[in-house]
């Protein structure tokens, strides 16, 4: 006797047309047009089946990306995506305690949903419907349930082992939970030593679980990113966009005309690693290491905590270094390897600073932090330098 459904099992299973009523619901999810059976009703809207009202609302009607949004006003596009697009809306999607959901329903063999306490989020028929509702109105069977942190442990292995083909056996195996948790187990905290569960609950790391490359498009200068990203790597390289000024300057011309000037970081540090793809990593503690060496030459040093646009609705946390000089202000950027006006830079990475802390806060942190001997990851001080200096002082003053 099997332990668990596979997908030879889900092929077995008989699934039904769908009837008139719940083609005239999926034409609405897709023209928006009302018709009998589905009306407007204030934010929201109702479906009547069979003498019963169900109220649901749009998926599309969620801040999605521009790209989920195309996908869901087209019903044969939505059902394609929908696998992909709910592994990585489970992650990224602003909601409380989400799972993901693995089932079939009387017209699916196979089907994955997001659900929190209350509702139902289903891709494939853009719908959001209260559980209750949405399990009678489908006759849904759920197989299996993963919350966002077994997710990311998931997607943390695959990735490691480079074989997403054992995805499904982990999404329809409920005997496969003992293994997550090991995996868990082994990835409580990440490289910063942060918790890996704070780190998801404020979507500072696993937002980027399932990620498709589609999933970075949509950004206002990408082409032109990813030309000197690819530059900076390799400055000998020609680039189609970057032109050479002379004495260490350099000019990116994006394709609407705007102009940025820019300088190499590596110009003044010999440094081999940013001319690797190993510079992209570590961003938050890479821009305190350099703020350490920028201030033995520049006395207006800052470290900032931000983020960078990710797509046209979602963006990732990400530090760089300012310095004030010359009546200007400077980003060094370890990252990519770049010295660019701060306007500059804004406008290119649509650049968001959430904390900026002078590199005096961080010698202070380690002292004060030397005397208390509490771990502070690389995360923290970049976001909340000043406050935790200001704990630590608190704790320092009971403790002298």
């Amino acid at each position: 006797m099997k332990k668990y459904i596979t997908i030879n099992d889900l092929a077995k299973i008989n699934v039904h047309e769908e009837g008139q009523q719940i083609k005239a619901l999926l034409d609405f999810t897709e023209t928006l047009k009302p018709n009998d059976y589905v009306q407007p009703n204030d934010d929201r809207f109702l479906f009547k089946y069979n003498s019963s009202i169900y109220p649901f609302q749009l998926l599309s009607s969620l801040n999605l990306q521009k790209i989920d949004c195309n996908y869901l006003q087209n019903k044969e596009m939505r059902q394609a995506k929908s696998y992909y697009r709910t592994l990585k809306l489970v992650n990224s999607l602003d909601l409380v305690n989400p799972n993901l959901v693995i089932g079939y329903t009387l017209y699916n063999q196979f089907i994955l949903l997001i659900s929190t306490q209350n509702y139902i989020y289903d891709y494939s028929r853009n719908l959001i419907m209260n559980q209750d509702d949405y399990q009678k109105l489908f006759q849904f069977q759920e197989i299996n349930r993963l919350d966002k942190y077994e997710m990311d442990a998931i997607y943390n292995y695959l990735n490691s082992q480079k074989n997403f083909n054992l995805l499904t056996e982990f999404l329809l195996n409920p005997e496969k939970k003992w293994e997550i948790d090991q995996l868990q187990d082994k990835h409580q905290y990440n490289h910063d030593g942060f918790c890996l569960k704070n780190y998801l609950l404020y979507s500072i790391d696993g937002d980027g679980a399932f990620y498709m490359d589609e999933d970075f498009q949509n950004q206002k200068y990408g082409q032109e990113r990813i030309a000197l990203d690819y530059f900076t790597l390799n400055p000998t390289s020609p680039s189609s966009f970057i032109n050479n000024l002379g004495n260490n300057q350099y000019e990116l011309q994006a394709s609407n005309s705007k102009l940025f000037r820019f300088e190499l970081l590596s110009n003044y540090f010999e440094i081999n690693e940013l001319f690797t793809h190993q510079r992209f990593k570590r961003c938050h503690e890479n821009s305190i290491l350099l703020a350490y060496e920028l201030v033995n030459c520049f006395s207006n040093v800052f470290v900032v905590g931000g983020k960078q646009a990710k797509n046209d609705k979602e963006y990732y946390y990400h530090s760089w270094v300012e310095v004030e000089k010359e009546n200007k202000t400077f980003v060094y950027d370890y990252n990519h390897n770049l010295i660019i006006e701060k306007a500059l830079y804004q406008e290119l990475y649509e650049a968001q600073e959430i904390a900026r802390n002078h590199v005096s806060i961080y010698i202070d942190l380690t002292q004060n932090n030397h005397l208390c001997d509490f771990y502070l990851n690389n995360f923290l001080p970049n976001y909340f330098g000043e406050e935790l200096n200001n704990d630590l002082k608190k704790v320092l003053s009971k403790i002298s």
